[in-house]
Parts: C-alpha cells; sequence; structure tokens
C-alpha cells in the first residue's frame, strides 16, 4: 500500500469552474471497454478490455456526469470496492480545456492549469474560487513579449 493516495477533486469544484468557464471547447476522455465488435475490428485474439481516447464537446451538464464516473470509478478503484453495477466501460482518465480571451485552462481532476495571454478577469474569477485551498501557483517568464521601446 503507498504511503499516501491521492484522490481527485469532488465534482463540487469542477462545477465551480464550469459556473465561471462556461462549456468546455474540448474533453479528451479515455475509456476502458469490453466490447465484442471491437476486438473483432482489431482481430485480436485473448484480449479482456480496450482502452480508446476520444475528444468531444459536451454540454456543462454531460461533463459533469463523465466526471462523476470517472470519480466515483477511480475512488473505488483505489479503495478496492467491487462495483455494484458492472458496466462494460470504465473512464480511466478525463481533460477538460477550455479558451476564453486569451485564457487556455486545462483540468484533469487533480490540476487545474492556467495559461494567460490577455485579460486576468476569468483567471482571477478562478483564483477566488479556490482561495480556501492549499494551491500551488508556476509562473512562466519565458512566454513575455519583448519590449521594443527599449525599456
Amino acid at each position: 500500500m503507498p504511503l499516501f493516495v491521492v484522490y481527485p477533486v469532488e465534482l463540487d469544484v469542477l462545477k465551480q469552474i464550469l459556473d465561471v468557464l462556461g462549456e468546455p471547447r474540448d474533453v479528451e476522455v479515455e475509456v476502458s471497454v469490453e466490447d465484442e465488435r471491437l476486438r473483432d475490428v482489431f482481430e485480436l485474439g485473448e484480449v479482456d478490455c480496450l482502452t480508446v481516447v476520444c475528444h468531444c464537446k459536451p454540454t456543462v451538464e454531460e461533463t459533469l456526469e463523465l466526471y462523476r464516473e470517472y470519480y466515483e470509478g477511480y475512488v473505488s478503484r483505489i479503495e478496492g470496492r467491487v462495483h455494484v453495477e458492472e458496466r462494460s466501460r470504465a473512464i480511466l482518465s478525463l481533460k477538460v480545456s477550455w479558451y476564453i480571451d486569451g485564457l487556455s485552462a486545462e483540468f484533469d481532476g487533480f490540476k487545474l492549469k492556467l495559461g494567460v495571454r490577455g485579460g486576468l478577469k476569468k483567471a482571477v474569477e478562478i483564483l477566488k474560487l479556490l482561495r480556501e485551498r492549499c494551491i500551488s501557483i508556476e509562473v512562466d517568464l519565458s512566454g513575455r513579449e519583448p519590449d521594443i521601446r527599449g525599456g
């Protein structure tokens, strides 16, 4: 057993981020599936399940439902619980991305990465949401525009 186990953030954190940023531009979902039709396509013999990665643009509600399924599956795998309801798929990872007015944001359940090239308004709103949390901020100084005025 590891010294400590890291869990993804709970659903309400993603809900708050979605309230500020709106519908995501892209959601990348990695899913483990058990489907005979896929095995037939790949003509693989003794395969229990396959992993499929897809990009989609779900609504806010659909994004929350995907994250809820990811979170519950992750926690049950970590805690060694057996699913009460056997599913033909398991969401292995989920990455939600936004691009709004010079702000890029990427959320994977464990981290929220922000990139700001324009106004700071949305970034500040997000940081205010997280003020009660212990957060680590990384500043990339390499992207700075050169000052052509000589100053």
